[in-house]
């Protein structure tokens, strides 16, 4: 099915290797429930977020083999909680990093300046992007005082 919704597409080619794995994943299974698992887990995996959950999938399960069902649908949610914790650890590590950018640009300014303003810490925490973290640690080295750094922070905020 991916072959035929890609064939006609510019990114085929870059799909070719999911849908090889996916054909080599089926060419290696026994039984007919084995491919349907593999194709839930390639819909749980492939499909972009809120376009179908785990219910949805557990539904479709149910309405076409009922008395199948139980062996499969935990394998798949199986797959759903370890995608979802692999998501959780990349979110935490990129949270943390943040946090680890907004403290070392805090920490020199206080080692240069001293006192920190509210206005410039509250700023501070709104940012989100590391590389715009990243330019004001090497401004917060750099600048002669206090002003001149919140002059470039608000520009980089607008």
């Amino acid at each position: 099915m991916s072959i035929l919704k890609y064939i006609f597409k510019e990114d085929l080619k870059d799909r070719l290797a999911g849908i090889f794995a996916l054909l080599k994943d089926l060419s290696e299974k026994q039984t007919g429930l084995e491919y349907i698992e593999a194709i839930l887990k390639y819909i749980a995996n492939a499909a972009p977020d809120g376009n179908i959950s785990y219910e949805d999938l557990k539904t479709a399960i149910e309405l076409t083999i009922p008395d199948k069902g139980d062996n499969i649908l935990p394998t798949i949610a199986d797959t759903l909680r370890e995608q979802g914790k692999q998501e959780g650890v990349q979110q935490g590590i990129q949270q943390g990093m943040l946090q680890n950018s907004k403290e070392a640009v805090i920490d020199i300014l206080e080692m240069r300046f001293e006192i920190i303003p509210r206005s410039i810490l509250s700023v501070l925490n709104e940012i989100s992007d590391p590389l715009t973290l990243k330019s004001l640690l090497k401004k917060a080295v750099t600048v002669k005082s206090l002003d001149e750094f919140g002059r470039i922070l608000n520009w980089v905020m607008k």
